[in-house]
């Protein structure tokens, strides 16, 4: 004798919970369960919140599905809505609702039932993880700078849940510097978190034409970052140079062989990287020629000096060469600055007198700042020091026909 076992195939079929990638606190969002093919017309649909092996129902019309089960969060209904949509083979039940933070970690269960007929049918989603993505604050330059050579930028990183962050990534001018650990993390009234993200860079790094400082914040793994970025311009920071007029260390020897020196103080400016170009006119009326290091000019561009605040640079360029009476009588010298704060550059000159003097000019530009009592002073030679290739010349009282071919700086 022959014993045969089979199993009737249901003539419907039931998809899995359908929901969005991402749980977004504060954002709606609904989940499907379908069940197709031949099945009753009076088909209930029962959604389960699950916690763990704890779980809580509703029905289609909100009411409990059983004695065991109680109403999904009863006092906000209207943020657990379902629906249902029938055609002849299809039912599409739905449950719509706006993730809270404690519904973080939860399933979410749907089940298809009909006593009479013995169907019991249902699903679960995934585990619930419920997120709030961050918002970034304006990034912002704090007021206080210590150590004083590099510049805080700060930024807020706002509304964000869960608490921990992935990865924090500043960078200047495209060039990626660190990734920074949050300074300070703050619980909301609504469960989300706010935190500080704080970056210091060295005010001598701050090189390019128009420096921009960028955050990246990546909150997980998977998402998009989202960014901020701040010019110094828009921040403020940008400090236009200042010129004073160009002093001349000469004595009464220069024409005798003697080299002089051309020396033009630059102050007040951020950041510290500019362009800066000694020129030389001649009496013939043309064009300025840009000098360069040769073995008639030597050219001293500075070595830029942060004040104690770090906020402002200052530098003392120097020309050193050997003039000649007949080549330079006329002639006109030229320290041209230019910088990312200045829409052209500004220039100070001076020029040679037919007296055998050098007559210094007012610089292109209002007088220079003087430095304040927080910067360091920069050493800068009065027009009567005496210089032969930077070394002192004594200051004994010239003779008859040296006093001829003396120079004098007029300031």
């Amino acid at each position: 004798m022959a014993i045969y076992c089979w199993s009737r195939k249901a003539p419907y079929s039931v998809s899995e919970v359908q929901g969005p990638a991402q749980y977004v606190l504060g954002q709606e969002v609904t989940l499907r369960c379908v069940m197709e093919g031949t099945f009753p017309e009076d088909m209930a649909v029962t959604w389960k919140l699950l916690h763990g092996e704890v779980g809580m129902g509703v029905g289609e019309d909100g009411a409990g599905a059983g004695p065991e089960h109680q109403p999904l969060l009863h006092p906000l209904p209207e943020h657990w809505k379902t629906t249902r949509e029938r055609s002849r083979t299809c039912l599409v039940a739905s449950l719509i609702f706006t993730p809270t933070k404690q519904d973080d970690r939860v399933r979410i269960r749907c089940v298809f039932q009909h006593e009479a007929r013995q169907i019991r049918e249902q699903r679960e989603s995934q585990e619930i993880r419920v997120c709030a993505r961050p918002r970034l604050s304006k990034i912002r330059v704090l007021p206080d700078w210590d150590p004083p050579e590099e510049v805080p930028f700060s930024v807020q990183i706002q509304n964000f849940y869960p608490r921990d962050i992935h990865r924090v990534e500043w960078s200047c001018d495209g060039k990626v510097w660190e990734r920074s650990a949050l300074s300070e993390v703050e619980d909301n009234v609504d469960g989300t978190f706010t935190a500080t993200s704080l970056w210091r860079v060295p005010s001598r790094c701050l090189t390019q034409p128009e420096p921009r400082v960028r955050v990246s914040v990546q909150h997980s793994p998977a998402d998009t970052p989202v960014e901020g970025e701040l010019s110094l311009k828009d921040a403020g920071l940008l400090r236009p140079p200042e010129l004073s007029q160009i002093s001349v260390l000469h004595s009464w020897w220069t024409f005798g062989g003697r080299k002089v020196t051309m020396s033009c103080l630059i102050t007040g400016y951020f950041p510290g990287e500019l362009s800066l170009t000694w020129l030389r006119r001649g009496v013939r009326g043309a064009g300025a020629v840009a000098l360069q290091d040769s073995s008639e000019y030597s050219i001293d561009p500075g070595v830029a000096v942060l004040a104690r605040d770090g906020k402002r640079f200052q530098r003392e360029t120097r020309l050193h060469f050997t003039p000649s009476l007949l080549g330079d009588m006329g002639a006109e010298y030229i320290c041209q600055v230019g910088h990312v704060a200045l829409e052209t550059p500004i220039e100070s000159r001076c020029t040679c007198s037919l007296t055998g003097g050098y007559q210094a000019q007012n610089p292109a530009q209002s007088s220079p700042q003087l430095p304040a009592e927080d910067e360091t002073p920069l050493p800068h030679h009065g027009a009567n020091d005496i210089h032969v290739e930077g070394t002192p010349l004594p200051k004994d009282p010239p003779s008859s026909t040296e006093q001829g071919s003396a120079m004098t700086a007029d300031h």
